[in-house]
């Protein structure tokens, strides 16, 4: 009998677009970004790393758009460990 807990995480992947500055500003004004990084985030996607990290069988299941930065998403669940073929692409959507 397999004991591992097997764990489906539903819903939001994200990518994250990271900029850093010097300081933000005391009032609203365009602020120069030191550097900018993509990343990868959302509560159901960080909950699906966590659970493989900690030992789980774990599949990711949700909506993302079709643009280039979905296939980090799905990168960085394999390198995790986790399944990541339940992430369906929409056609004409967009990924928050």
């Amino acid at each position: 009998m397999n004991d591992m807990v097997r764990i489906a995480c539903v819903g939001h992947a994200a990518l994250d677009h990271v900029f850093e500055v010097d300081a933000l500003p005391a009032r609203p004004t365009k602020t120069p970004a030191r550097s900018y990084r993509p990343g990868t985030g959302g509560m159901a996607f960080n909950a699906a790393i966590a659970a493989a990290r900690l030992g789980a069988a774990v599949r990711m299941i949700g909506r993302v758009g079709c643009e280039p930065g979905v296939r980090m998403l799905r990168e960085r669940l394999r390198a995790e460990g986790v399944e990541p073929r339940g992430l369906e692409s929409v056609p004409g959507g967009t990924t928050s």
